[in-house]
């Protein structure tokens, strides 16, 4: 068995805030088990309590013994890499400038150009990551227009259309025949 050798109240305290107040669960779950293995838990108590296998465990207590603090954090370098670089998102937020409707055509560039598949929702998070938005344009206006401004509108361009059809307005428009 193994056990974290006991930690000078300074260490447990640091250790407390961060298992309290980590913004990173895994940082949490580190400081935790390392507070409960200098209190005497064994590594098969530790592993179900944080339902981890016992390498884990010893990984755990492996970093903390040669890193301290830093070793509870997880090491750069994981998880994905990026896609794009800098560059080449910066031609891609231009290419979507140019044809911010049809991300279709985007993606067709990206193909060309660096022959990289990518879908749209890729193209719609590389765009809002740099805090661009696009919405559809309405096609009529939202709620339900003021009933007696609808009605003089309606009555004032009848009158424009009379007047056009007498000859009194000159114009190069012609208006619906059947307005409604």
């Amino acid at each position: 068995m193994r056990f974290i050798e006991p930690l000078n109240p300074l260490t447990e305290h640091l250790l407390s805030r961060l298992h309290h107040e980590s913004q990173y669960p895994r940082v949490r779950n580190r400081a935790q088990c390392i507070l409960l293995s200098s209190k005497g838990y064994t590594t098969a108590q530790l592993s179900e309590i944080f339902s981890v296998n016992r390498y884990t465990i010893y990984s755990w207590f492996s970093a903390w013994e040669q890193r301290r603090f830093a070793g509870l954090y997880d090491a750069l370098g994981r998880g994905r890499k990026p896609l794009f670089s800098d560059d080449e998102k910066q031609t891609i937020r231009h290419w979507v400038d140019a044809s911010p409707k049809n991300l279709k055509k985007v993606c067709a560039k990206v193909k060309d150009q660096w022959g990289k598949s990518v879908s749209q929702k890729t193209i719609g998070r590389i765009v809002k990551s740099m805090s661009l938005t696009w919405r559809r344009i309405r096609r009529c206006p939202a709620g339900q227009p003021c009933e007696e401004e609808y009605e003089l509108k309606k009555r004032e361009l009848e009158q424009l259309q009379t007047q056009h059809r007498a000859g009194m307005l000159s114009s190069s428009y012609s208006f619906p025949v059947n307005f409604r």
